[in-house]
């Protein structure tokens, strides 16, 4: 029985600073450099809208009016979501954090708006552990669909690969029968 208590306290004492220090270096990759969001790692804890791997790859969020309305209205749409804090707000890029219920492992979600194309690039990881059972990926998708029912009426384009540009003023005429 002390083997097996010393060996617990010798792992947590050892895995408690490694978490730490992932979770430090997890911050230190955040932020927008030369106009991008930083890539994926080789864990399937990430999806980004830049990353050039399937299992990380998601679409761009898509958005129309202009950019001081798409960050209210996105940062309306963060608020309404358990467990977010938003760490940073630009014009044109948002940091929030998630923290997970059970565990209170913190992800971080990134939204960077290009007005050129009407896009909001995204980018959410987890920043310790190895998997995240496709939670940051639902949680995406959530926004997605939040921000699709803040813009019914201007004709916000659904770019998800179920909605595959369908318009959600059609979407949500269908809905209604």
């Amino acid at each position: 029985m002390l083997t097996c208590l010393l060996l617990l306290a010798s792992l947590m004492f050892i895995s408690v600073p490694i978490m730490f220090l992932q979770a430090a270096r997890a911050s230190e990759r955040l932020g927008v450099r030369n106009g991008r969001l930083a890539p994926c790692p080789g864990t399937p804890n990430c999806v980004s809208s830049t990353a050039g791997a399937p299992q990380h790859r998601l679409r761009p969020l898509s958005f129309c009016g202009d950019q001081p309305s798409t960050v209210s209205r996105l940062r309306e749409v963060l608020h309404r979501m358990p467990g977010v804090r938003l760490v940073s707000v630009t014009d044109q890029y948002i940091h929030a954090q998630f923290r997970t219920p059970v565990f209170r492992f913190v992800d971080d979600a990134e939204f960077l708006l290009d007005p050129a194309t009407a896009r909001i690039h995204v980018r959410s990881a987890a920043r310790i552990g190895y998997s995240d059972f496709g939670l940051n990926r639902r949680r995406i998708e959530s926004i997605r669909g939040n921000l699709q029912h803040q813009w019914p009426r201007e004709g916000f384009v659904d770019t998800s690969p179920h909605g595959a540009g369908i318009q959600t003023q059609n979407l949500r005429h269908t809905n209604q029968r």
